[in-house]
Protein backbone atom coordinates (compact mmCIF):
# COMPACT_ATOMS: atom_id res chain seq x y z
CA UNK A 1 0.00 0.00 0.00
CA UNK A 2 0.86 3.56 0.25
CA UNK A 3 2.00 3.14 3.83
CA UNK A 4 5.91 3.03 2.91
CA UNK A 5 9.09 4.64 5.08
CA UNK A 6 12.21 5.24 3.99
CA UNK A 7 14.55 2.82 5.66
CA UNK A 8 17.35 5.85 6.31
CA UNK A 9 14.16 7.06 8.62
CA UNK A 10 14.27 3.90 10.65
CA UNK A 11 15.64 4.43 13.74
CA UNK A 12 15.93 0.48 14.22
CA UNK A 13 14.88 -2.99 12.76
CA UNK A 14 14.56 -6.08 14.04
CA UNK A 15 13.57 -9.03 11.99
CA UNK A 16 10.99 -11.41 13.38
CA UNK A 17 9.78 -14.66 11.68
CA UNK A 18 7.03 -15.25 13.94
CA UNK A 19 3.32 -15.87 12.59
CA UNK A 20 1.22 -12.71 12.62
CA UNK A 21 -1.04 -13.16 15.49
CA UNK A 22 -4.55 -13.69 14.69
CA UNK A 23 -7.78 -12.59 15.43
CA UNK A 24 -10.37 -15.42 16.33
CA UNK A 25 -13.34 -16.12 14.35
CA UNK A 26 -16.12 -17.83 15.60
CA UNK A 27 -18.97 -19.00 13.63
CA UNK A 28 -22.07 -16.87 13.50
CA UNK A 29 -24.92 -18.30 16.34
CA UNK A 30 -28.28 -18.34 14.93
CA UNK A 31 -28.99 -14.68 15.81
CA UNK A 32 -26.20 -13.45 14.14
CA UNK A 33 -27.12 -15.44 11.04
CA UNK A 34 -30.67 -13.94 10.70
CA UNK A 35 -28.74 -10.73 11.29
CA UNK A 36 -26.62 -10.93 8.48
CA UNK A 37 -29.50 -11.74 6.58
CA UNK A 38 -31.93 -8.80 7.63
CA UNK A 39 -28.67 -6.40 6.67
CA UNK A 40 -28.03 -7.89 3.51
CA UNK A 41 -31.52 -7.38 2.58
CA UNK A 42 -30.91 -3.71 2.29
CA UNK A 43 -27.73 -3.98 0.07
CA UNK A 44 -28.81 -4.21 -3.61
CA UNK A 45 -28.85 -7.10 -5.59
CA UNK A 46 -27.90 -6.04 -9.20
CA UNK A 47 -25.96 -2.62 -9.05
CA UNK A 48 -22.67 -2.31 -7.02
CA UNK A 49 -22.22 -0.86 -3.72
CA UNK A 50 -19.65 0.18 -1.76
CA UNK A 51 -19.27 -1.52 1.85
CA UNK A 52 -17.28 -1.46 5.01
CA UNK A 53 -18.04 -3.24 7.52
CA UNK A 54 -17.07 -2.56 11.56
CA UNK A 55 -15.28 -4.58 14.44
CA UNK A 56 -17.67 -6.46 16.33
CA UNK A 57 -18.97 -10.03 17.31
CA UNK A 58 -22.71 -9.44 16.39
CA UNK A 59 -21.20 -9.19 12.46
CA UNK A 60 -19.72 -12.35 12.03
CA UNK A 61 -21.93 -13.90 9.33
CA UNK A 62 -22.01 -10.81 7.24
CA UNK A 63 -19.51 -11.93 4.66
CA UNK A 64 -21.48 -14.94 4.03
CA UNK A 65 -24.40 -13.25 3.31
CA UNK A 66 -23.13 -10.78 0.77
CA UNK A 67 -21.17 -12.99 -1.42
CA UNK A 68 -23.99 -13.34 -4.10
CA UNK A 69 -24.38 -9.31 -3.83
CA UNK A 70 -22.11 -7.37 -6.54
CA UNK A 71 -19.47 -4.94 -4.38
CA UNK A 72 -16.19 -2.87 -3.84
CA UNK A 73 -15.27 -2.78 -0.75
CA UNK A 74 -13.68 0.65 1.15
CA UNK A 75 -13.51 -0.61 4.67
CA UNK A 76 -10.90 0.81 7.73
CA UNK A 77 -11.31 -2.57 9.16
CA UNK A 78 -10.73 -5.76 6.80
CA UNK A 79 -11.23 -9.46 8.90
CA UNK A 80 -12.54 -12.41 7.41
CA UNK A 81 -15.59 -11.26 6.24
CA UNK A 82 -13.72 -10.30 3.30
CA UNK A 83 -13.20 -14.30 1.91
CA UNK A 84 -16.40 -15.21 1.44
CA UNK A 85 -16.77 -11.64 -0.17
CA UNK A 86 -13.27 -12.18 -2.39
CA UNK A 87 -13.11 -15.48 -2.98
CA UNK A 88 -13.90 -17.91 -5.66
CA UNK A 89 -14.81 -17.31 -9.61
CA UNK A 90 -16.79 -15.01 -9.31
CA UNK A 91 -16.40 -12.92 -6.22
CA UNK A 92 -18.77 -10.04 -4.94
CA UNK A 93 -16.14 -8.00 -4.83
CA UNK A 94 -12.74 -7.96 -7.21
CA UNK A 95 -11.17 -5.29 -5.12
CA UNK A 96 -10.80 -3.63 -1.89
CA UNK A 97 -9.14 -0.56 0.07
CA UNK A 98 -8.43 -0.91 3.83
CA UNK A 99 -6.58 1.00 6.15
CA UNK A 100 -5.68 -2.52 8.01
CA UNK A 101 -5.81 -6.33 8.03
CA UNK A 102 -6.58 -7.81 11.20
CA UNK A 103 -8.08 -11.99 11.28
CA UNK A 104 -6.54 -15.25 10.63
CA UNK A 105 -4.04 -16.49 8.41
CA UNK A 106 -6.18 -17.36 5.61
CA UNK A 107 -6.95 -13.50 5.30
CA UNK A 108 -2.79 -12.48 5.59
CA UNK A 109 -2.23 -15.22 3.21
CA UNK A 110 -5.75 -14.45 0.81
CA UNK A 111 -4.14 -10.49 0.92
CA UNK A 112 -0.37 -11.34 0.18
CA UNK A 113 1.19 -10.05 -3.22
CA UNK A 114 -2.54 -9.85 -3.89
CA UNK A 115 -3.14 -6.58 -6.06
CA UNK A 116 -6.57 -6.49 -5.42
CA UNK A 117 -6.10 -5.94 -1.83
CA UNK A 118 -5.24 -2.35 -1.57
CA UNK A 119 -4.04 -0.92 1.71
CA UNK A 120 -3.78 3.22 2.52
CA UNK A 121 -3.60 5.71 4.76
CA UNK A 122 -6.37 6.11 7.28
CA UNK A 123 -6.40 9.62 6.59
CA UNK A 124 -7.73 8.97 2.92
CA UNK A 125 -9.75 5.46 4.00
CA UNK A 126 -11.18 7.15 6.97
CA UNK A 127 -12.00 10.68 5.46
CA UNK A 128 -15.45 11.41 5.91
CA UNK A 129 -15.51 13.50 2.38
CA UNK A 130 -13.39 10.47 0.52
CA UNK A 131 -16.26 7.93 2.10
CA UNK A 132 -19.44 10.13 0.66
CA UNK A 133 -18.26 9.65 -2.95
CA UNK A 134 -17.97 6.56 -3.02
CA UNK A 135 -20.48 4.94 -5.79
CA UNK A 136 -23.72 3.89 -3.18
CA UNK A 137 -21.37 3.42 -0.42
CA UNK A 138 -23.16 1.30 2.82
CA UNK A 139 -21.52 1.74 6.04
CA UNK A 140 -22.18 -1.52 8.36
CA UNK A 141 -21.48 -0.60 11.81
CA UNK A 142 -22.44 -2.30 15.26
CA UNK A 143 -22.94 -0.76 18.84
CA UNK A 144 -23.29 -1.88 22.25
CA UNK A 145 -26.77 -0.32 22.39
CA UNK A 146 -29.21 2.15 20.15
CA UNK A 147 -31.61 4.02 21.88
CA UNK A 148 -34.82 4.89 20.06
CA UNK A 149 -33.85 8.14 18.60
CA UNK A 150 -31.31 5.64 16.85
CA UNK A 151 -28.25 7.03 19.06
CA UNK A 152 -25.52 4.54 19.02
CA UNK A 153 -22.84 3.44 21.98
CA UNK A 154 -20.54 1.32 20.95
CA UNK A 155 -18.24 2.44 23.68
CA UNK A 156 -18.97 2.61 27.54
CA UNK A 157 -21.19 0.48 29.58
CA UNK A 158 -21.17 2.62 32.63
CA UNK A 159 -17.79 3.02 33.66
CA UNK A 160 -16.60 0.08 31.73
CA UNK A 161 -14.32 0.71 28.66
CA UNK A 162 -15.14 -1.70 26.25
CA UNK A 163 -14.12 -0.25 22.56
CA UNK A 164 -13.43 3.25 20.71
CA UNK A 165 -15.23 5.00 18.19
CA UNK A 166 -12.40 3.92 15.79
CA UNK A 167 -13.93 4.84 12.11
CA UNK A 168 -17.53 4.13 13.12
CA UNK A 169 -18.66 8.04 13.43
CA UNK A 170 -16.42 8.45 9.80
CA UNK A 171 -18.51 5.96 8.02
CA UNK A 172 -21.98 6.55 9.28
CA UNK A 173 -21.82 10.37 8.62
CA UNK A 174 -20.05 9.42 4.98
CA UNK A 175 -22.86 6.72 4.08
CA UNK A 176 -25.49 9.20 5.27
CA UNK A 177 -23.92 11.87 2.87
CA UNK A 178 -23.22 9.60 0.34
CA UNK A 179 -25.12 9.66 -2.75
CA UNK A 180 -27.66 6.56 -2.60
CA UNK A 181 -25.87 5.82 0.52
CA UNK A 182 -26.94 3.61 3.65
CA UNK A 183 -25.76 3.47 7.17
CA UNK A 184 -26.79 0.74 8.88
CA UNK A 185 -26.39 -0.18 12.52
CA UNK A 186 -26.91 -3.91 13.21
CA UNK A 187 -26.80 -5.63 16.94
CA UNK A 188 -27.89 -8.37 18.42
CA UNK A 189 -30.80 -7.49 20.21
CA UNK A 190 -30.09 -8.63 23.51
CA UNK A 191 -26.31 -8.61 25.17
CA UNK A 192 -25.39 -11.89 26.92
CA UNK A 193 -27.09 -10.59 29.88
CA UNK A 194 -30.87 -11.45 27.68
CA UNK A 195 -31.33 -7.25 28.67
CA UNK A 196 -32.19 -5.53 25.24
CA UNK A 197 -29.59 -3.62 23.60
CA UNK A 198 -32.71 -1.03 22.59
CA UNK A 199 -33.01 1.04 25.17
CA UNK A 200 -34.80 4.47 26.07
CA UNK A 201 -31.72 6.15 27.29
CA UNK A 202 -27.56 5.26 26.46
CA UNK A 203 -26.07 4.31 29.23
CA UNK A 204 -22.44 5.74 27.82
CA UNK A 205 -21.46 8.12 25.41
CA UNK A 206 -22.79 8.55 21.84
CA UNK A 207 -20.57 7.45 19.26
CA UNK A 208 -22.74 7.88 16.29
CA UNK A 209 -25.70 10.48 16.23
CA UNK A 210 -28.92 9.02 15.20
CA UNK A 211 -28.96 11.91 12.32
CA UNK A 212 -26.02 9.34 11.03
CA UNK A 213 -27.95 5.89 11.32
CA UNK A 214 -30.71 5.09 8.58
CA UNK A 215 -31.31 1.77 9.41
CA UNK A 216 -31.39 -0.25 12.62
CA UNK A 217 -31.24 -3.92 12.01
CA UNK A 218 -31.88 -7.14 14.39
CA UNK A 219 -31.76 -10.51 14.00
CA UNK A 220 -36.17 -9.86 14.04
CA UNK A 221 -36.03 -7.01 10.90
CA UNK A 222 -34.50 -3.98 10.15
CA UNK A 223 -36.35 -0.61 10.18
CA UNK A 224 -37.60 1.34 7.17
CA UNK A 225 -35.22 4.23 5.88
CA UNK A 226 -35.88 6.36 8.80
CA UNK A 227 -33.82 10.05 7.27
CA UNK A 228 -36.17 12.38 7.44
CA UNK A 229 -38.89 10.86 9.98
CA UNK A 230 -40.14 12.28 13.36
CA UNK A 231 -38.98 11.48 16.38
CA UNK A 232 -41.99 9.40 17.25
CA UNK A 233 -41.84 7.26 13.75
CA UNK A 234 -38.19 6.47 14.89
CA UNK A 235 -39.10 5.41 18.04
CA UNK A 236 -41.92 3.20 16.94
CA UNK A 237 -39.61 1.36 13.87
CA UNK A 238 -36.69 0.53 16.16
CA UNK A 239 -38.83 -0.75 18.93
CA UNK A 240 -40.47 -3.06 16.63
CA UNK A 241 -37.29 -4.63 15.75
CA UNK A 242 -36.41 -5.08 19.06
CA UNK A 243 -36.38 -8.88 21.23
CA UNK A 244 -39.75 -9.39 21.68
CA UNK A 245 -39.79 -10.48 24.82
CA UNK A 246 -38.91 -6.36 25.37
CA UNK A 247 -41.36 -5.15 23.58
CA UNK A 248 -43.99 -4.30 25.72
CA UNK A 249 -41.64 -3.04 27.94
CA UNK A 250 -39.80 -0.47 26.14
CA UNK A 251 -43.33 0.47 24.75
CA UNK A 252 -44.57 1.02 27.84
CA UNK A 253 -41.56 3.21 28.59
CA UNK A 254 -42.00 5.16 25.25
CA UNK A 255 -45.35 5.81 25.75
CA UNK A 256 -44.96 7.55 29.14
CA UNK A 257 -42.05 9.43 28.04
CA UNK A 258 -44.50 10.55 24.73
CA UNK A 259 -42.22 9.04 21.97
CA UNK A 260 -44.95 6.95 20.63
CA UNK A 261 -48.77 7.12 20.74
CA UNK A 262 -51.36 4.64 21.74
CA UNK A 263 -51.65 3.24 18.27
CA UNK A 264 -48.38 2.78 17.66
CA UNK A 265 -48.28 1.25 21.40
CA UNK A 266 -50.98 -1.42 20.38
CA UNK A 267 -49.60 -2.21 16.86
CA UNK A 268 -46.38 -3.36 18.42
CA UNK A 269 -48.04 -5.32 21.33
CA UNK A 270 -49.34 -6.88 18.41
CA UNK A 271 -46.13 -7.91 16.78
CA UNK A 272 -45.30 -10.02 19.60
CA UNK A 273 -46.85 -13.41 18.39
CA UNK A 274 -46.23 -13.21 15.14
CA UNK A 275 -42.59 -13.02 15.78
CA UNK A 276 -42.70 -15.71 17.99
CA UNK A 277 -44.21 -17.75 15.56
CA UNK A 278 -41.18 -16.96 12.64
CA UNK A 279 -39.11 -17.65 15.43
CA UNK A 280 -35.92 -19.82 14.57
CA UNK A 281 -37.28 -23.52 15.48
CA UNK A 282 -34.39 -24.06 17.75
CA UNK A 283 -35.30 -21.11 19.70
CA UNK A 284 -39.33 -20.81 19.08
CA UNK A 285 -40.34 -23.26 21.93
CA UNK A 286 -38.09 -21.34 24.95
CA UNK A 287 -38.97 -18.20 23.67
CA UNK A 288 -42.95 -19.02 23.54
CA UNK A 289 -42.32 -20.49 27.19
CA UNK A 290 -41.18 -17.17 28.27
CA UNK A 291 -43.78 -15.32 26.44
CA UNK A 292 -46.12 -17.43 28.17
CA UNK A 293 -44.69 -16.41 31.45
CA UNK A 294 -44.25 -13.21 30.91
CA UNK A 295 -48.37 -12.91 29.73
CA UNK A 296 -47.51 -11.75 26.35
CA UNK A 297 -49.20 -14.52 25.11
CA UNK A 298 -52.16 -16.72 26.03
CA UNK A 299 -52.51 -20.76 26.51
CA UNK A 300 -53.84 -21.26 23.35
CA UNK A 301 -51.44 -19.34 21.59
CA UNK A 302 -48.38 -21.16 23.39
CA UNK A 303 -49.97 -24.18 22.14
CA UNK A 304 -50.32 -23.32 18.75
CA UNK A 305 -46.92 -22.15 18.57
CA UNK A 306 -45.33 -24.80 20.12
CA UNK A 307 -47.19 -27.51 18.04
CA UNK A 308 -45.37 -26.26 14.76
CA UNK A 309 -41.97 -27.24 15.92
CA UNK A 310 -41.30 -31.25 15.39
CA UNK A 311 -41.14 -33.15 18.76
CA UNK A 312 -37.24 -34.44 19.28
CA UNK A 313 -37.02 -37.85 19.35
CA UNK A 314 -35.65 -38.79 22.80
CA UNK A 315 -32.31 -39.89 23.76
CA UNK A 316 -31.83 -44.16 24.02
CA UNK A 317 -31.37 -44.65 27.62
CA UNK A 318 -29.05 -47.75 28.19
CA UNK A 319 -30.91 -50.23 31.06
Amino acid sequence: GNNRLRYDQLAAVYENADPLPELTQMAPNVAEAHLAKNVAKLVPNRRRSTIQVGIGGSLVGIGEALKSKRLRIWSEMGSDWVLPVMSGPKPAAREGTFSFLHGTTALFRHADKNPNVRIDSSLVVNDTKVIAAQKRMVAINTALEVDLFGNTNAERIGDKVISAPGGQPNFMEGAAAAKDGKAILALRSTNKNGDSTLVLGLSGPTTTPGQHVDHVVTEWGATRRMRGMTAGQRAYEIALVAHPLHREALGKDALARGLISQKQYDKLLHSIVPAIQRADESVRVQLADQALAKNLLNPVQHVAIVSTVPAQPSANVAP
